[in-house]
């Protein structure tokens, strides 16, 4: 009887045309399924017990699961008790991920050594630091050291709303590439926020997508060219300085058109907190101050873009820094609140864009706010009427002061009143009133008269006859 011998599989030359066959369509299968299957599982540790050290295993450890050192790496926390972790690894660690999932009061990481976020090496992932903790005071915190970034990270809150230190704060400093988006629960300052003390060295844009982040340093949202964002569809979101005297030079948009977006400090110091950057209104700002005494939050750079300003706090907002020309040409109302004031210093410049009879933007209150005006205002008159009234200052709900640098750009002033002829018509500002008026000359007058008078003959005329 014939019998089929196994082939050696070893020797090309023993194998049949059908087990070649059989042998190229195995290989094809198996490529084809290397080349659909998903991407790998990352590695996911889990720290369990208290503080300890970042190469430890066991209690308190990784429990077993491997010291998490590899791109897309995942640390989590979701047990009860509080723990801090020492990255003692000279050579450096990198994850992807940094988790508090549990009901603890905070997971820290000490850096006595570098900590790199890495997702994905640049691809479509996003490395995050997360806390969703259970507890409402849970917290996370990076102190000292080194955080880099090569991928973009989300830095998000989830649980915790009533930690007065705030629910994320990172101290490190934070250098490398990547964009930095922020997500958190709460929009208080002053409980819940997400905190950044560092002098961060990153390139990237940074957007506060929603809830609260409090900032200290100077450069503590990375390098002074990366561009920031403020809000986003549907959320609120708050963007304030804690720090005594500073100067942001960051670019900053308003980008959410609902909601309440603040920017602003929340330090309570006789020293100014500047801002020398731009500000680009996509949406409505709330400029917050909580300053005391002489000092108040500056804007130096130009102010555009469509938005309502409201001024809030107990402290001063002030436009311009007294020296250097900014002209501010955002179109919407600024409106005083609380008990914040407002100072125009010399040589910043409002714009004001007149339309028909009581169409303009303005500046109002919500109950005898000071307003003092050393700078200048800057009417748009391209598509104003020739005969009406507008209200600039509103000085039944602010108490408005203009100073003796005060003046209106292409209008002559005589005993506080300002004057510009633009054709056939004069238009005349009264600081006593806050009111720009427009008066046509004579003729125009009698003409209006007669035309209006028509108009009105027309109208009786065919009452008449009805």
């Amino acid at each position: 009887m014939n019998t089929l011998q196994s082939p050696n599989l070893a020797n090309p030359s023993f194998l049949t045309p059908a087990h070649r066959t059989l042998r190229t369509r195995s290989a094809a299968l198996l490529c084809a399924s290397l080349l659909t299957a998903g991407p790998a599982l990352h590695a996911q540790s889990v720290w369990t017990g208290g503080s300890g050290a970042w190469d430890s295993n066991g209690s308190p450890g990784w429990n077993g699961t491997g010291v998490p050192n590899s791109m897309g790496a995942s640390v989590n926390k979701t047990d009860s008790t509080s723990a801090t972790i020492t990255q003692n690894n000279s050579s450096g660690v990198t994850i992807g991920s940094f988790t508090l999932s549990g009901g603890a009061g905070t997971f820290g990481v000490t850096l006595s050594n570098a900590l790199t976020f890495n997702q994905d090496g640049g691809g479509a992932g996003t490395a995050a630091i997360t806390n969703a903790g259970s507890n409402a005071s849970s917290r996370v915190n990076f102190g000292s050291g080194t955080l880099t970034l090569a991928d973009d990270i989300l830095i998000s809150n989830t649980g915790s709303s009533t930690n007065a230190s705030g629910s994320i704060a990172i101290s490190s400093t934070i250098g490398g590439a990547g964009n930095v988006t922020f997500s958190n629960l709460s929009n208080s300052a002053s409980a819940g926020h997400i905190t950044l003390s560092g002098p961060n060295t990153f390139t990237g844009t940074v957007t506060v997508q929603k809830g609260a982040v409090t900032f200290s340093n100077a450069t503590s949202l990375g390098s002074s060219a990366n561009a920031v964002y403020l809000g986003s569809a549907g959320n609120s979101a708050t963007l304030v300085s804690s720090s005594n005297s500073v100067t942001h030079a960051y670019n900053i948009t308003v980008v959410s058109t609902v909601g309440t977006n603040v920017l602003g400090s929340i330090n309570t110091s006789t020293s100014d907190t500047t801002y020398s950057g731009t500000l680009a209104l996509n949406g409505n700002v709330t400029l917050a101050s909580s300053k005391t005494g002489v000092g108040a939050v500056r804007y130096t750079g130009a102010i555009s873009g469509g938005g309502n300003v409201t001024l809030s706090g107990t402290g001063r907002t002030q436009f311009g820094d007294g020296a250097a020309s900014v002209t501010n040409t955002y179109t919407g109302n600024t409106v005083l609140s609380e008990t914040s004031s407002f100072l125009l210093a010399d040589n910043a410049k409002m714009t004001f864009v007149i339309g028909a009879s009581g169409l303009n933007n303005k500046i109002s209150g919500t109950g005898g706010q000071a307003a003092t005006l050393n700078g200048d205002f800057v009417f748009d008159l391209t598509n104003a009427a020739a005969n009406g009234s507008w209200t600039i200052v509103d000085l039944g709900t602010v108490n408005g002061t203009f100073g003796s640098t005060f003046s209106i750009t292409g209008f002559t002033e005589a005993a506080n009143v300002w004057t510009y002829v633009s054709g056939t018509t004069t238009y005349t500002f009264t600081e006593a009133t806050g009111v720009l008026s427009a008066v046509p000359e004579p003729s125009t007058a009698v003409l209006w008269g007669l035309g209006l008078a028509f108009v009105l003959f027309g109208i009786r005329r065919r009452m008449r006859h009805a």
